[in-house]
């Protein structure tokens, strides 16, 4: 019996062995077969389809920015002006020493009937040409001309944007070129409330906004927001689109080419 019992013992040591020696020979066949390497950190690429959204994107807001010009254009107006030399006063916002242009072209926009308000700085005075037919009247402390200008069709009125409309959001910008009015999305961020003596009250967009004084700002869906104006300083403005339509409604019944 107990040489049964050592038999036994022996034969399951053995069993052990030839198992320990088979997962050492299995171990030293992984490392020739499987060498290690070494972990280094992955830098993943933006996917192709990133890339393609991140364009689709500014696609989208070029597409807009066309689709709200070819709208708005009934409802805007191009006249010129010229150096007002009687006027004494230099022209404004130009780089130090710079001569004034004798002619600037401005953008306007029609806010009753064919009367359509244009931005006019000091030193300037506006010519009745292009969109233009004649002044109806012309403000020199507010800076802007209610001009008359007929429409082919029926005159076109935008719709007016709230006069506290939020910022940290795109606008359109429209200005004149010579072959037509272009289009461009300015982002606008904070935007202060300020008083003024000539509105009563203006909108101050904070931060690098491109606003040129004369431009046209509107919403990206059409609606109408206001002229960029020079503030004290060089800074810029925005002359709120209800302001200025109960202006133009102020002077409707006035005498063409008048002045305040």
């Amino acid at each position: 019996m107990a040489d049964s019992d050592n038999s036994s013992s022996r034969d399951t040591r053995l069993l052990a062995l030839v198992i320990l020696i088979a997962l050492v020979v299995l171990f030293v066949l992984a490392r020739f077969r499987f060498p290690a390497t070494e972990t280094r950190p992955v830098v993943v690429a933006p996917g192709p389809l990133e890339r393609l959204a991140a364009r689709a994107t500014y696609d989208d807001l070029a597409a807009v920015i066309q689709t709200f010009l070819q709208r708005a254009t009934t409802s805007i107006v191009v006249t010129e002006l010229e150096a007002d030399t009687a006027a004494g006063a230099p022209p404004r916002n130009l780089p130090p020493g710079a001569p004034p242009p004798d002619r600037l072209l401005v953008s306007g926009v029609r806010l009753k009937g064919d009367l359509a308000v244009v931005s006019v700085p000091a030193g300037y005075r506006v010519l009745p040409v292009r969109d233009v037919i004649a002044v109806h009247l012309a403000d020199a402390k507010r800076g802007v001309a209610v001009v008359v200008a007929p429409a082919t069709g029926a005159p076109e009125r935008p719709a007016i944007g709230a006069e506290d409309f939020g910022g940290f959001v795109y606008v359109a910008v429209v200005e004149p070129t010579p072959t037509g009015l272009t289009a461009e999305p300015v982002f606008i961020g904070r935007i202060d409330r300020i008083q003024d003596d000539r509105w009563g009250g203006l909108l101050a967009p904070g931060g690098s906004a491109k606003l040129s004084p004369g431009a046209l700002v509107f919403s990206l869906d059409g609606r109408f927001l206001g002229i960029v104006t020079t503030l004290p300083k060089g800074a810029t403005g925005v002359i709120p689109a209800a302001r200025l339509e109960a202006f133009v409604e102020s002077v409707a019944g006035g005498s063409p080419a008048g002045g305040s």
